[in-house]
């Protein structure tokens, strides 16, 4: 219980040390409550904006006490702050990136900001880097146990209350998670780092025992460590490594599945470094002596794999990002193999300096990859005659090879929303038969010639006008050929001057059947295949009038839209829409 109050009371005092977090943490609440009130996401860059202005504001406030006295001080670090804040919330709305973007941009100065929180208390101090980075994950992961309580514990009150005696909104569970989220964790987590003094601040004897007591290594973990992580990534080393030297000439190069896997590895083998750089036993020891050292080879020879899968297809952001993380591991394998516990700091300059370098332009990793694909296009364009004057000239006489590269690096731009930003390329490129109408020719040939002969029709958005007036039902439908045993049937229903109508549609290996019934007997049926052979003879684009097959039956007149069909070699696939008529 005492211990309970203790922290509490940090808390407390903790509203003082971060006066202006306090104000932006509110802010970031009230935003998050006006989300939750919304149906769509509407103040996504101003709930960025405020996320890194809260990491800021801490880094500022660590700074003042690492290096000033004066308040004046303090007030400049915090105007610094709210004024980098302004200018990443113009960055995020300056830019034509997607919100998907946005959040990578987000996340990644969000961990160099987190970083830099660990580094600034050891800037020119004894502390080392590895023993700050240990106060920050205890922090962390005693913070995400008492938010994990907390939460639990009063959703299952919210659910009592909300059974037993009144119903509570909807809304009501996920605000309480914004109050504990937004306001109670981080200041909780902030309780827990000490002041660790500064230039013209010294610790008493109180706030020495608590620097000391933060920083050291729990039993609980260092045994952790010991008997359980350092075999694990000992025995899971032994294995990349002989995997390595069994394919270094063969699937080792072109697997891209080996690459996330040893990105994983690279990444927790980082963290066990920085965690047992502090442990003392002698397995340990030995094992930090070596892993670093076995670290670095690794994370060469993955550079290279990365390299050459470029050559293949173009710098992708994401690989962007594994390069950039590659050479931060390579600079942690080298500080941890040669260089002393206060020089390994040297890491975080090196995570923040790639950081920024990754999401500032013109090195960041949307323009990178932008330019590299956008340069790439056009020199194998140029290499077929295509492009001139940066204007596109549609053309069928191109390999097979350079379709295929052609149709890769457009679908990147496009999926990248690219577009925007190059005048000559048409945004919704790769939009229904917008490409081939663009270049002359079907995106990924090699896809095509896989699947045997393929064929696709379509009913344009502004040809989609459909009169249904003399209809009875309309039923908007997807529709496959499916290779199962049994097939597959879809059933609807509908209503007609007190009789009662079924509508079934039997999808099967070689036929799509549709069938009225009325109390199970067939009035009619038509085979949707027949439909699609018919459709696909009036070419890629098709007119209302085109799209539509009509049948008339005794007792009603059904016509199939087609909205979209694509055939393969022994498959179908579309949209259609079913118009029944019944006769009086």
């Amino acid at each position: 219980m005492n211990r309970l109050k203790e922290k509490l009371e940090n808390v407390k005092q903790t509203v003082t040390r971060y006066p202006l977090l306090v104000i932006i943490l509110l802010g970031v609440f009230i935003v998050n409550w006006m989300m939750i009130e919304q149906t769509y996401f509407k103040y996504g860059t101003l709930q960025r904006t405020l996320i890194i202005a809260v990491l800021l504001n801490i880094v500022a406030q660590l700074v003042y006490e690492r290096f000033f006295k004066q308040p004046k001080d303090r007030m400049l670090l915090y105007g610094a702050a709210l004024g980098l804040s302004v200018g990443f919330y113009f960055l995020l709305k300056g830019t034509a990136l997607t919100d998907d973007q946005k959040d990578i941009q987000t996340g990644v100065l969000f961990f160099a900001l987190w970083i830099a929180m660990i580094w600034v208390p050891t800037i020119k101090h004894r502390l080392t880097f590895n023993r700050s980075f240990i106060v920050v994950f205890k922090a962390f992961f005693t913070t995400l146990l008492f938010t994990f309580v907390m939460s639990l514990g009063l959703s299952i009150i919210i659910f009592t209350i909300d059974n037993l005696l009144f119903p509570l909104p909807f809304e009501f569970f996920s605000h309480t998670l914004n109050i504990i989220i937004t306001i109670f964790s981080p200041l909780f987590f902030l309780s827990l780092i000490p002041v660790y003094g500064g230039r013209f601040y010294r610790l008493n004897e109180q706030q020495e025992e608590r620097v000391a007591a933060a920083t050291s290594i729990p039993l609980i973990l260092e045994r952790l460590l010991t008997y359980i992580i350092v075999p694990l990534v000992s025995i899971y080393t032994v294995v990349v490594t002989i995997y390595i030297l069994m394919n270094i000439g063969q699937a080792f190069w072109s697997n891209d599945l080996l690459e996330s896997i040893l990105i994983t590895y690279i990444a927790i083998v980082v963290i066990v470094i920085i965690l047992i750089s502090e442990v003392d036993q002698p397995f340990v020891i030995m094992f930090r002596k070596i892993l670093p050292k076995v670290l670095l080879p690794i994370v060469a020879l993955q550079m290279i794999s990365s390299l050459l899968s470029i050559g293949d297809v173009g710098i992708t952001h994401g690989r962007y990002f594994v390069l950039v993380f590659g050479i931060f591991a390579m600079i942690t394998s080298v500080l941890y193999s040669f260089f002393t516990k206060h020089q390994q700091g040297w890491i975080a300059v090196a995570f923040i300096v790639l950081s920024l370098l990754s999401i500032l332009p013109p090195t960041d990793a949307f323009t990178v990859s932008r330019v590299n694909h956008v340069q790439a296009l056009e020199k194998v364009l140029i290499k077929n005659g295509m492009f001139e004057n940066h204007q596109v000239t549609a053309s069928s006489e191109v390999s097979i090879h350079d379709q295929e590269k052609i149709s890769q690096l457009v679908e990147y731009i496009d999926q990248m929303n690219y577009t925007q930003k190059i005048s000559w390329l048409p945004s919704n490129i790769m939009y229904l038969h917008n490409f081939e109408q663009f270049f002359g020719f079907q995106p990924f040939p090699e896809r095509n010639m896989n699947t045997g002969t393929y064929q696709s029709s379509s009913l344009p958005y502004n040809q989609m006008v459909i009169d249904v007036s003399d209809y009875h039902h309309v039923i908007p439908l997807s529709v496959s050929t499916y290779n199962g045993k049994e097939g597959m049937t879809e059933s609807n229903s509908f209503t007609h001057e007190q009789k009662t109508y079924q509508v079934s549609t039997h999808m099967a290996k070689e036929e799509i059947i549709i069938s009225l019934k009325e109390n199970n007997e067939v009035l009619g049926e038509l085979n949707v295949i027949d439909v699609f052979d018919e459709v696909l003879t009036h070419g890629n684009e098709l007119t209302l009038e085109q799209a539509t097959v009509t049948k008339t039956y005794e007792r009603f007149n059904l016509s199939i839209v087609v909205s979209l069909v694509n055939r393969g070699s022994q498959d179908y696939d579309g949209d259609i829409y079913i118009l029944i008529e019944v006769k009086e």
